[in-house]
């Protein structure tokens, strides 16, 4: 198995706000630069992962596992979206499928880990925000109690 065939590990970048023309800006894909074993899928496989026989889908191997996040993997001129990855104890497998338009590339895929975290950072939120709405009107009572027996207190001090 030959790994000849030059991929990108590319991510695209948050957009930059263009203060003089009011748009926000797309920056320049950061790309990291590999080598891949790059064949067909076969229609095995592809009848597995997609349920059926799809044009343009391709297995890329690599010979180490490449950590960093990415948003899509280039070869030569044409964009390929990871519909699946395998790794294994020091190589690396992705089932990826052409992406044939631009608004597919707006989308942001995160690892399934930091979706779940961010999910549990919002439910865990969520109940902050709850205890203090409840903790806060309870104090809002208490602070009314008070005031009022301060004042009567008052008024029968200076009588």
């Amino acid at each position: 198995m030959r790994y000849d065939t030059e991929i990108y590990f590319c991510r695209e970048p948050e957009g930059i706000y263009n203060s003089e023309t009011g748009d926000w800006e797309d920056g320049e894909a950061e790309q990291v630069k590999d080598y891949a074993s790059v064949t067909e899928t076969g229609t095995e496989a592809l009848s597995l992962i997609y349920g059926d026989i799809r044009q343009g889908s391709l297995t890329v191997r690599i010979q180490n596992h490449y950590d960093e996040p990415f948003d899509y993997i280039r070869i030569g001129s044409r964009k390929y979206h990871v519909d699946k990855d395998r790794r294994l104890r020091e190589k690396e497998t992705f089932i990826v499928s052409e992406v044939t338009g631009g608004d597919r590339m707006k989308i942001r895929l995160v690892g399934d880990k930091e979706l779940y975290a961010k999910l549990e950072k919002a439910k865990n939120m969520d109940a902050v925000k709850a205890v203090v709405r409840q903790n806060g009107a309870e104090l809002q009572e208490g602070v009314q109690r008070q005031k009022k027996k301060f004042i009567s207190d008052l008024k029968k001090l200076v009588k």
